[in-house]
């Protein structure tokens, strides 16, 4: 197996120090802000790195640590007016959501700078002895003229890139401070109104360099096999880590450095200064998580990955038609004799295997593998689907093998074994798009059915159906997972304040005074009378906490309203909180992953069985007909005990 070295600059054949186990390093995120696509680039890519390693037979122990203490972070927390520890917590919850979402395997430890800042200040004190740094006015910097090797290392670099690093170490502390413009900050003074820690030169924080190989030499070893992390970082940070780290142990850091490309949108570099700037959370409310995957890994990891409506369409497309033909193979009749198109096809199937792993084994060339994955797929869409050639046992055997082997490579296809065992109605259920429109159309029979119940003044029931599609929706959106970001939470505490502002005044017009200013008491006493602005909420977790408090006291007061007997305030209720987030969650671009579609098809079955069940208890039997007929129409057989 071959693998591109950045330090060499060509490809080596890959050598671990031990010949079972890889220990890899890769530089994680400064958490000041949700995670956006680069970030998805960098996880997705070696995470995929880490997969094939293991199906090579590797253990590999994988850190990834968090920046959690950082000039932006002290920033971002001081314009909030939180603590920093509190907004990089918040940030890490997010982008760990966010990982999960992605599909992207457990690390092996995931640690913060502030875990090890102890060590930072051995390994800071040892430099200091061995003549490789200076202490100069309460900070700390690295002497890059005591470590000769300093200029050689990644010295493949533009002049573009040289002013650049100028540019950020410059930035770092004042030139007076320094022998020399590139020595770099390993211990940094603190500044007034600044978190700091005690150090034998006075109070003050670490480094950006200094942290990173810290970690990987706590965690992992003093000499790694892989180091990875963007491109962007590898000036001036890993030259510096290079150079702090061998100062420090007298051995190589890392035999590999690995750097994955960037994000462009449009062609043109993602950018917060440009405005072209996506986040994931964003990303995924169009676009099914395992498309954006699918998307980033086309791209060799090396390369820039162009971001565009028609790119993700295009990889939308192809997982659609891989996923469709794994569950029509699936599920369809397989006879238990040789064939000439099946066997035919299980030599595609050995081929195509053979090739991915080799392209796999040429530096991840995952735009050559995944190729061969969608020839392979047209093959057998043409072969099976479009020639009508019976499937048998061994070829489905054959392929759902290749599946796995996909699978446990490029992380596609989570938790297929529980999908295919069953518990989604596959049948039913069909594409990714296909459950889109049954979700609709499910939504549209429920609607449909109240309206006809409350024409037969069947309040009780109609009510009962509402409430069971907030809980669908409503508690689903309120989740860390889909609760939005740190402002739309601010923003949808706004809209609930209002809300039942105007409930307050609605139940007041109803001649409901008392309860009405109950309302009111509610929000004096959740500190909400005035308006909110970004500080009150507190936390993003707070936020979350906060929504839930005022959604439990919507849920209180519709039941109040209810038992007496108010249900056009019952409704208001209902109809301004499927405003928030019924529809929103409901829109077919918005539905959640394929998975996620299949399990809100089988809640809305339920709930409309349910509703039959009940309109034939009461006798009502011409709206449960017209159900059934619905369902019907749509391919869904329902059959009445007499």
């Amino acid at each position: 197996m071959k693998l591109y070295n950045s330090l060499s600059f060509k490809k080596e054949e890959f050598k671990p120090l031990n010949p079972k186990e890889v220990l890899m390093y890769v530089c994680g995120p400064t958490v000041y802000d949700s995670p956006h696509l680069g970030h998805a680039k960098s996880a997705v890519a070696f995470d995929l790195i880490r997969r094939f390693l293991k199906f090579k037979g590797y253990e590999v122990k994988l850190v990834k640590n968090y920046t959690d203490i950082d000039d932006k972070i002290i920033k971002r927390a001081n314009e909030r007016g939180i603590d920093f520890n509190t907004l990089s917590e918040q940030y890490i919850k997010e982008y760990e959501e966010i990982m999960d979402i992605l599909n992207i395997q457990k690390d092996y430890k995931n640690p913060r700078a502030t875990e090890v800042i102890d060590f930072m200040i051995e390994i800071v004190q040892d430099l200091i002895s061995k003549g490789y740094a200076y202490e100069s006015n309460g900070s700390v910097y690295f002497d890059v003229q005591s470590f000769s090797k300093y200029r050689t290392i990644l010295q493949n670099i533009s002049e573009e890139d040289l002013e650049a690093e100028e540019e950020e170490e410059l930035g770092h502390s004042p030139l007076e401070e320094k022998k020399n413009p590139k020595d770099f900050a390993l211990w940094k003074k603190s500044k007034e109104g600044e978190p700091f820690w005690e150090s034998p030169w006075g109070n003050g924080r670490p480094g950006w360099h200094i942290e990173c190989s810290a970690m990987a030499i706590n965690y992992l070893s003093e000499t790694i096999d892989i180091h990875g992390g963007g491109q962007d970082l590898k000036f001036p940070h890993h030259r510096n880590e290079i150079s702090q780290s061998e100062a420090y142990t007298g051995k190589t850091f890392a035999n590999y450095f690995m750097h994955n490309g960037f994000v462009n949108i449009d062609n043109e570099k993602m950018s917060k200064s440009l405005g072209n700037f996506f986040l994931v959370s964003d990303v995924v409310k169009k676009y099914d998580p395992m498309t954006i995957r699918l998307f980033l890994i086309s791209t060799h990891y090396r390369k820039s990955v162009n971001y565009s409506l028609d790119n993700m369409d295009q990889a939308k497309k192809n997982y659609a038609k891989l996923i469709n033909a794994i569950y029509k193979i699936h599920n369809a009749p397989a006879i238990e004799n040789d064939t000439d198109a099946m066997n035919e096809l299980i030599s595609k199937i050995d081929r195509a295997e053979s090739n991915l792993i080799e392209a796999m084994d040429d530096d991840f060339n995952t735009p050559i593998a995944i190729a061969e994955i969608m020839v392979l797929f047209r093959d057998i869409n043409r072969v099976v689907f479009e020639e009508n050639h019976e499937i048998n046992i061994g070829f489905r055997d054959r392929l759902f093998k290749f599946v796995e082997v996909i699978d446990q490579i490029f992380g596609l296809f989570p938790d297929i074994e529980k999908q295919l065992g069953g518990q989604l109605d596959l049948s039913i259920a069909g594409s990714f798009d296909k459950r889109g429109k049954l979700i609709e159309d499910l939504l549209e029979i429920i609607k449909d059915a109240r309206s006809g119940l409350r024409k037969e003044k069947a309040f009780d029931i109609s009510d009962d159906i509402r409430e069971k599609i907030n809980n669908f929706y409503v508690r689903k959106e309120l989740s860390l997972t889909l609760g939005g970001s740190f402002d739309e939470r601010g923003k949808l505490i706004s809209n609930l304040i209002e809300f039942l502002k105007n409930l307050s005044k609605l139940l007041e017009e109803r001649g409901n005074k008392e309860l009405g200013e109950k309302v009111l008491e509610k929000l004096e006493t959740l500190g909400l009378t005035e308006e909110v602005n970004i500080k009150v909420a507190g936390s993003f977790d707070l936020r979350g906490e906060l929504i839930n408090k005022l959604v439990d006291f919507f849920t209180e007061i519709r039941s109040k309203v209810r038992n007496m007997k108010i249900f056009d305030v019952s409704d208001y209720i209902c109809e301004n909180l499927g405003d928030f987030w019924i529809t929103r969650e409901l829109d077919v671009e918005r539905a959640g992953s394929f998975d996620k579609r299949g399990v809100l098809i089988d809640e809305l079955l339920d709930v409309i069985f349910e509703i039959r069940s009940k309109l034939r208890e009461r006798k009502l039997y011409d709206i449960s007909d017209k159900i059934r007929q619905r369902l019907q129409a749509i391919g869904i057989n329902v059959e009445d005990n007499s």
